[in-house]
C-alpha cells in the first residue's frame, strides 16, 4: 500500500567549517588538535572523545592531520604548523542525520551554537537539500530538463547538464512507478560555487539500498554552496533565525525562476524576465514543510528470495558498495589508506543497520521461517 499523502520537508545536507584556533580563549602547549577539542567542547557542548575515533594517518585536504567520529561522517582535520592555525570540521548529509540522532536538538541546534561563539570562523560548504513526496511528475527532473530546453528558465547559471542512470536492459518500456523506482535521473543547473540539482531520490535510495520506500514519487531539490555562497547564505540563515525551509525558498526565488511558454521571438531578444511565473514552480517554491513521519519500507523477501538475493546480488554490489563508497571519500580529499579504513567502518555500520532494521520484520513474520518440519 503505497503512501499517498503529498509530504515536504527541508534539510541540511552538507555542513563544513572552518576554525581559526583561539590562542587567546583557548591557549595551550599541547598543539591545534587539544585546541580545537577544546574549542569544539566549549562552542558546541560536543566531546569527540566520546565516540570512536578513527585516525587518519594522510590528513584530509590541505590538513595534514585529521580524525573521524561517528563512522566516519564527520570529520575533523588540523595541521601542526605555526602558519595554519585553523582547524576544519566536515559533516556529511549522513553525519547530520547522526547529530539528529545524538545531538540534543540535532543539527539544527548544533549549528546554531555559533549564535553565541564571537571567534573567527566561516562555513566553506553548505547543502540544502528539499524534498518532495507525492507531488507527481511536475516537480521532476525530467520537467526541469524539458522546460529548461524550451527556454523557459531565468537565471544568471550558464553551465546545464543531466544524467541518467538505470540497471534494466528495457528502460524505455517502463512506466508509472516501476520508472520511478528504477531510473535514475539528475538535472544539473550552474556549477561550484553555487549550484542546483534536482533528482529522483527514490531510485538514488533503492539503488544505493534496495529498499523501496513506499512512495509514489521522491525528488529532491538540492541546493550546494561553496566558499562565499556557502559563507554568506549559512550566515544568514544562522542571524536570521528562520527556518530552513524558508531559507531554501528565499533562495531559489532570488536565483532561479521558470516562467510559462513563451514565442523564440521574446526569448531571442531576453524578455523572458518579464514574463509570469510558471504555475509550476510558484507553487514548489511557495509550499511550506509538512512532515508527519519517516517512510515505511516494503518487505516482500521471503526465504527463497533472500538466498536467491544473496548469491545472484550480495556478493557482487558488497564489493560494489565499499568501491562507491571509497570512491566518495577519494573524491572529498581523503588519501587512498585512510579512504579505505572509513569505507570499511561506514560498510560495516550500513550492515549493522540493516540487520537491525530487519530484525522487527523477521519477528513479525515468523512464520515465514517456520523450519519445524526440516527439523524433525
Amino acid at each position: 500500500m503505497l503512501k499517498g499523502d503529498k509530504q515536504t520537508r527541508t534539510i541540511q545536507d552538507w555542513l563544513t567549517l572552518v576554525f581559526e584556533v583561539d590562542d587567546l580563549h583557548f591557549p595551550s602547549d599541547d598543539g591545534i588538535q587539544f585546541q580545537a577539542h577544546e574549542m569544539i567542547q566549549s562552542i558546541f557542548k560536543f566531546d569527540w572523545n566520546q565516540y570512536d575515533l578513527t585516525l587518519m594517518k594522510h590528513g584530509v585536504y590541505e590538513y595534514s592531520r585529521a580524525i573521524a567520529i561517528l563512522q566516519g561522517t564527520i570529520i575533523i582535520g588540523w595541521t601542526e604548523k605555526d602558519y595554519n592555525n585553523s582547524f576544519m570540521m566536515q559533516i556529511s548529509g549522513r553525519g547530520l542525520r547522526n547529530l539528529d540522532d545524538v545531538y540534543p536538538g540535532g543539527s539544527i541546534a548544533f549549528a546554531r551554537c555559533l549564535n553565541d561563539y564571537r571567534g573567527s570562523w566561516h562555513c566553506s560548504r553548505w547543502d540544502l537539500a528539499r524534498d518532495f513526496f507525492n507531488y507527481g511528475s511536475r516537480f521532476s527532473p525530467a520537467h526541469i530538463i524539458k522546460e529548461r530546453k524550451k527556454g523557459n528558465l531565468v537565471s544568471r547559471a550558464t553551465a546545464f547538464h543531466h544524467t541518467e542512470s538505470f540497471d534494466v536492459s528495457r528502460p524505455n518500456s517502463l512506466r508509472g512507478r516501476d520508472r520511478e523506482l528504477l531510473i535514475g535521473q539528475t538535472s544539473y543547473i550552474g556549477k561550484s560555487p553555487f549550484q542546483y540539482r534536482c533528482y529522483n531520490k527514490l531510485a538514488e535510495r533503492f539503488t544505493k539500498t534496495g529498499i523501496d520506500f513506499q512512495y509514489k514519487n521522491w525528488y529532491r531539490h538540492e541546493l550546494q554552496m561553496n566558499n562565499n555562497k556557502a559563507k554568506y547564505y549559512f550566515a544568514e540563515w544562522l542571524n536570521t533565525g528562520r527556518s530552513l525551509s524558508d531559507v531554501w525558498k528565499l533562495i531559489m526565488k532570488a536565483n532561479y525562476r521558470f516562467v510559462v511558454n513563451h514565442d523564440t521571438d521574446i526569448d531571442t531578444h531576453r524578455n523572458a524576465r518579464r514574463l509570469a511565473t510558471a504555475r509550476w514552480w510558484s507553487d514548489m517554491t511557495n509550499i511550506d514543510d509538512d512532515w508527519k513521519k519517516a517512510p515505511a519500507l516494503e518487505r516482500m523477501q521471503t526465504p527463497a528470495k533472500t538466498q536467491k538475493y544473496y548469491e545472484q546480488v550480495v556478493s557482487k554490489h558488497a564489493g560494489m558498495r565499499l568501491n562507491r563508497l571509497l570512491a566518495g571519500y577519494l573524491k572529498n580529499g581523503v588519501a587512498v589508506d585512510d579512504a579505505k579504513k572509513l569505507a570499511q567502518v561506514q560498510f560495516l555500520q550500513e550492515l549493522q543497520r540493516s540487520i537491525d532494521d530487519n530484525e522487527k520484520w523477521v519477528v513479525e513474520h515468523n512464520d515465514l521461517y517456520d523450519w519445524s518440519d526440516q527439523n524433525d
